[in-house]
């Protein structure tokens, strides 16, 4: 805590504090409360750096199932159908999802944004 000098904390002759004494009391708790500001923000930047982290890992797993999902339907498939048509309808069922996902996601900002 910061020292308070003699100059700035002399009381008036009636007791109250002095302009001096108010302005510093006004500078200390001004500080305080950044300082406990800045301390919520970094608890709060920490605790969405784990969720985020959360999230990609999540996701980088979630990849490499998908990957394997994919690669034991066309194994399956190619017993029955040639391996490049399968694999070309693999690709083409994943490239209508995504261009399902893109519109939904344009329609959506399309509301909110009018």
């Amino acid at each position: 805590m910061t020292q308070r000098s003699p100059s700035l904390a002399s009381h008036s002759s009636n007791g109250a504090p002095s302009v001096g004494e108010a302005l510093e009391r006004v500078s200390e708790v001004g500080q305080r409360l950044v300082t406990k500001r800045i301390d919520l923000l970094v608890l709060e930047a920490r605790s969405h750096l784990w969720a985020a982290g959360v999230v990609a890992a999540a996701g980088i797993i979630f990849l490499f199932g998908w990957a394997y999902v994919v690669e034991a339907s066309v194994e399956a498939f190619s017993a029955a159908y040639p391996r490049p048509a399968v694999q070309a309808v693999a690709g083409l069922f994943h490239m209508a999802g995504a261009a399902v996902l893109l519109v939904s996601l344009r329609r959506k900002s399309r509301k909110e944004g009018a």
